[in-house]
């Protein structure tokens, strides 16, 4: 008989518990306190009024935040399953860039004193790699019209809660561990054949420290309708919850901006930056290239698993008609 406590356990942990989920129970103290001291300077103190605007009717029960609490259950179900873990691929990145600089140089590795300072710089580094891939993954998502639709089911959100971060199509989910896995496992392989060590040390070590202090220092309000700057000069390194909220504007003005997850030096370094001076106006969802609201195509979790698929064929069928025809035009 199925074990269903323990299922519904793991699931709960998934969501509620795994210091890996946004949304877990150690998060939430900070990101209150923080977005409590945003609104005390723009507003005044005033505890009710506060928990008004941090937790409105009409944003936790909208139809749209709704999509995003059955996307982020359905997500659990597929991880308690094991069938989104790809984890092993950064381990195999790492055995496999190692054995080749091995096989290339045949240096014996030499273990090193590892003390806190050296912990902390490589623990940056490969946050620095795992976001500079999500970068690129992220980006190129925006800008292929074949991979679009997978993450336009993310940006179809009509409000922003700390739970639209799950409102994504498995297969972007895939796209994105698959080639950040293998990327940041090569970067741990150069480093584990430099100094030797072991592949599970350095990742607890270098990214999971790093993203459980991004998270613990707001992480949570960038899907949010709280506004959170960090000012001109610390957001040319960090993503504010500001810019990335700018990032879901559906004004043309802000397309294709901000596609840094917690750094902000790749949109700095490759032009797609973008810093408001002060609190803008913001509408989130879909939009056309005039900022014309889009009617929203993901209105179920049927359709949100479903819809994205039909537009990627119906766009690879354009493709192939296009290069059909000029071929047709060629041989003419």
């Amino acid at each position: 008989m199925p074990d269903i406590f323990g299922f519904v356990s793991d699931l709960a942990y998934h969501i509620l518990g795994n210091g890996k989920s946004r949304v877990a129970f150690i998060y939430i103290p900070t990101t209150i306190l923080i977005a409590y001291v945003a609104y005390v300077r723009a507003h005044g103190a005033n505890v009710v009024a506060f928990w008004r605007y941090f937790a409105p009717v009409e944003v936790y029960g909208h139809d749209s935040h709704i999509v995003d609490i059955k996307i982020m259950v359905f997500a659990a179900v597929l991880r308690v399953l094991g069938l989104m873990s790809f984890t092993i691929m950064t381990t195999i990145g790492a055995v496999l860039t190692m054995g080749l600089l091995q096989g290339l140089t045949g240096w014996e590795r030499v273990a090193v004193e590892w003390t806190t300072g050296r912990f902390v710089v490589l623990a940056i580094v490969f946050a620095l790699v795992a976001d500079f891939c999500t970068y690129w993954v992220h980006r190129i998502h925006h800008q292929n019209q074949v991979l679009w639709p997978l993450h336009k089911l993310h940006h179809s959100a009509e409000v922003l809660t700390p739970i639209t971060l799950y409102r994504k199509h498995p297969l972007y989910d895939a796209i994105g561990s698959v080639s950040s896995s293998f990327v940041i496992g090569g970067v741990m392989g150069i480093v584990l054949f430099c100094f030797a060590g072991s592949v599970e040390t350095w990742q607890i070590a270098g990214i999971n420290a790093v993203y459980f202090f991004f998270n613990m220092l707001g992480g949570n309000l960038r899907h949010s309708h709280v506004w959170v700057s960090f000012g001109p000069v610390m957001s040319h390194i960090f993503i504010s919850p500001a810019m990335h909220q700018i990032h879901h504007s559906r004004d043309p003005r802000h397309y294709d901006t901000n596609y840094g997850e917690m750094f902000a030096l790749w949109d700095w370094l490759f032009g797609t930056i973008y810093i408001p001076k002060e609190k803008e106006a913001i509408e989130f969802g879909l939009s056309d290239e005039h900022g014309q609201r889009i009617v929203q195509p993901h209105d179920s979790l049927t359709n949100a698993l479903l819809v994205p698929i039909r537009e990627m064929a119906e766009e690879l069928e354009r493709r192939l008609e296009r290069r059909k025809a000029v071929a047709e035009r060629s041989e003419a």
